[in-house]
């Protein structure tokens, strides 16, 4: 992601502009996103998400739904798929270390708030996660909220960075380190 387009007042000097050419190279073909939907999810998401043709296999599905924590990522990691979740733990780098997980989209508005609950993946699907190849999603976790998102990525060199992203005032999309 380069720091080439400047900053305007309105988002500080440490923001920058991004697009999904600053991570994907040209027309790459892409395995699509598929989804884990831990218990923490509610049902109306799931439906919501498949009625948006995007592949997710929910943990009330698979009689997952009193699994611990460890058992629900093994089992998103055994289907390969990105697990998603309204559980802070997940995001919680002490419990699940970003270097050793296989995917993780926290969700951090309420399970009752259907309508921000949407809004924060909308975001984070429209701006990242549609056109992120499948399986570079190890070694990384999303956090989304209504607002923007949040990515911890443990880069090929070793290192753990964090980027935080969200729309201006005229709809661009902008990140930062942090």
């Amino acid at each position: 992601m380069s720091k080439d387009a400047g900053s305007s007042a309105e988002s500080g000097p440490e923001w920058f502009e991004v697009s999904e050419t600053d991570w994907l190279p040209p027309l790459s073909p892409t395995k699509k996103l598929k989804l884990f939907a831990d218990a923490s999810v509610p049902t109306t998401i799931v439906k919501e998400l498949r009625a948006a043709n995007i592949s997710v296999q929910a943990a009330l599905d698979a009689d997952l739904s009193e699994a611990d924590d460890q058992a629900i990522l093994g089992m998103a990691r055994k289907q390969g798929r990105v697990l998603l979740t309204t559980d802070a733990d997940f995001w919680n780098d002490n419990k699940f270390p970003v270097h050793q997980i296989h995917g993780i989209i926290f969700i951090d508005v309420s399970p009752s708030d259907t309508d921000g609950t949407l809004q924060a993946l909308g975001l984070l699907y429209g701006c990242f996660a549609r056109r992120y190849p499948l399986d570079w999603w190890r070694g990384m976790k999303a956090k989304a909220t209504p607002q923007g998102f949040t990515l911890k990525i443990h880069t090929w060199e070793g290192r753990n960075q964090q980027y935080e992203f969200r729309l201006s005032g005229d709809r661009r999309l902008i990140a930062r380190e942090v």
